[in-house]
């Protein structure tokens, strides 16, 4: 392990040594050319050799910045460097020129002025994409979050659908079927017998369809499809122990990937609503409008409803997370609680 780091090491330093050879060799020109320039200009008497140096400094200076500037992480930071580097050096030439040329007026400024007007306003392009950016990648995260949670979700419900449909229909289909068996066994030898069993069949029959439906409620309401999402949750209002307002467009047409979340997400605010808020009626207004489904409940109720830990509000916002929904929450002390539902309803959204 330690030999290895030392030929990690040695290879850094033989790296570094490669990069900056050029700077050494661009230092050592400008020192050759800029000490014969002096000894020549002082040889004739003249002082021009001021200029010399003042090209080479500046070209020495534009090779450091630049090197500098290139250490900037990649992408929008390095461009950005390049031109502040750029600038510092186009700004330090003017005011050297000022200086070398006997001072006055201090022309410089104009240019001094232009060059922070440019990198100012490359910052903010920057900064205004950064921004947009991270809010970016937050949505793409939380939508990530949200889909693997839908996922372990997921895998949970087909256990328990597994679960149930093992230990009650498949169970009672089981008996069923041996009560079938002996039904027909005893038609000829005891007709009365025969006669019971098939009331029993009849009866277990019809208890398995129930439970199958039961089941099927839980994945996809069958009154969804009979409805659709406007007519369900008119038809969820009347089964309310308060008066419920359905405020929607009857032939709006739901994508039905978000049917049943926004169904389930309105049946849980209204469960809440009944339960905890105290409230004597609510209104849900349902809108299909700009590629998203904008779901509000409003009661008249105590108020004070927070999304917090342990909240039924906190689930239905992880339950919104994978289709890209968003829920917020408006609840004053003394009422009246809106929350509002918007989910997308184009493909790309999921």
């Amino acid at each position: 392990m330690t030999e290895a780091l030392l030929r990690r090491a040695a290879g850094a330093v033989a790296r570094r040594a490669t990069t900056d050879r050029p700077t050494h060799l661009l230092t050592l020109a400008v020192l050759a050319v800029g000490g014969l320039a002096t000894v020549v200009s002082l040889a004739t008497g003249e002082f021009w050799f001021r200029w010399v140096w003042f090209g080479l400094v500046i070209a020495l200076a534009a090779q450091f910045a630049l090197r500098l500037a290139w250490t900037a992480r990649p992408g929008a930071e390095r461009p950005l460097a390049v031109h502040g580097a750029i600038a510092t050096v186009m700004a330090s030439a003017d005011f050297m020129a000022w200086v070398l040329s006997g001072g006055g007026f201090f022309w410089p400024i104009f240019v001094v002025a232009t060059l922070c007007a440019t990198v100012g306003t490359h910052l903010w392009a920057v900064s205004s994409t950064a921004g947009a950016g991270s809010e970016l990648a937050a949505r793409v995260e939380t939508m990530a979050r949200g889909r693997r949670r839908a996922a372990a979700d997921e895998a949970v419900t087909l256990q328990r659908i597994e679960r149930d449909l093992h230990d009650g229909p498949q169970a009672r289909l089981i008996a069923l079927s041996m009560s079938a068996a002996l039904a027909e066994d005893a038609v000829r030898s005891d007709p009365d017998e025969a006669e019971r069993l098939l009331r029993d069949v009849r009866g277990a029959a019809a208890t398995v369809i129930e439970e199958l439906r039961s089941v099927m409620r839980a994945i996809r309401p069958p009154v969804l499809a009979d409805r659709g999402l406007v007519g369900a949750v008119r038809a969820l209002a009347l089964d309310l122990p308060l008066e419920v307002a359905v405020d929607a467009d009857d032939t709006a047409e739901v994508p039905a990937a978000i049917e049943p979340v926004a169904y389930f997400c309105i049946a849980e605010c209204l469960t809440n609503v009944a339960k905890h808020s105290g409230a004597a009626a609510a209104r849900v207004t349902i809108r299909l409008a700009d590629a998203a489904l904008t779901v509000t409940v409003v009661d008249d109720g105590r108020g004070g409803a927070r999304v917090g830990a342990g909240s039924g509000l906190t689930g239905l916002r992880e339950r919104l997370e994978p289709f890209g929904g968003t829920l917020r929450v408006s609840s004053p002390g003394g009422g009246p609680t809106t929350v509002t539902i918007t989910v997308p309803t184009d493909d790309g959204a999921f």
